[in-house]
């Protein structure tokens, strides 16, 4: 009977604190000072070329800060890059965003823009004419191991390490008090 209420008090300390820290949500995060590289050509054919535009590519991208900081190159003008990044979900279903547009030149050109939410559509005076946009994506990775972290995860993953240790040891106390311990006595 003992050994059932404690295991049963075990599992819901191990099971407590994990649950608390997902529920939680940290809105006072700090983002990562780490950038996301972006894809080389190499690594993942297709993604570095911008739909529906032959003549432009993305050399290479990276997010960092809720920055997107993209280099373009282009074997022709185009008169219009358009950079889209949604900023804010409004609970009545409009969504707010941030656009940038720049002039391609032959060559090289790099374009910035702010996208908290790791997104933006990008979109040339071709890729209009055509009906089609890019989307570039920065995969931050999965929920259980992602950042950015915070002082409040530090705390709660001390608490459920101080709570583990706290029941293991009384978990062993009741079984010495109980005599269920297969111990032997000391003899002092």
């Amino acid at each position: 009977m003992v050994r059932t209420i404690l295991v049963g008090l075990l599992l819901i300390g191990l099971l407590a604190t994990p649950l608390a820290a997902v529920a939680q949500e940290s809105p006072t995060a700090t983002p990562t000072a780490e950038p996301t590289s972006g894809p080389a050509d190499g690594d993942r054919p297709g993604e570095a070329q911008v739909y529906g535009d032959d003549a432009v590519y993305i050399e290479s991208w990276s997010y960092s800060d809720g920055r997107f900081t993209i280099v373009f190159n282009s074997s022709a003008y185009r008169p219009s890059l358009t950079l889209t990044a949604p900023v804010e979900n409004s609970q009545r279903g409009s969504n707010r965003g941030a656009i940038v547009q720049r002039e391609l030149t032959r060559g090289s050109t790099t374009v910035e823009i702010a996208a908290p939410t790791g997104e933006v559509i990008i979109t040339t005076s071709t890729t209009v004419d055509a009906g089609v946009y890019t989307k570039l994506d920065a995969d931050r990775g999965g929920d259980l191991v992602a950042g950015p972290f915070d002082g409040s995860d530090v705390r709660d993953a001390g608490i459920g390490g101080a709570l583990g240790v706290a029941l293991a040891v009384v978990l062993g106390a009741l079984s010495v008090v109980s005599g269920d311990s297969n111990e032997g006595e000391r003899i002092a």
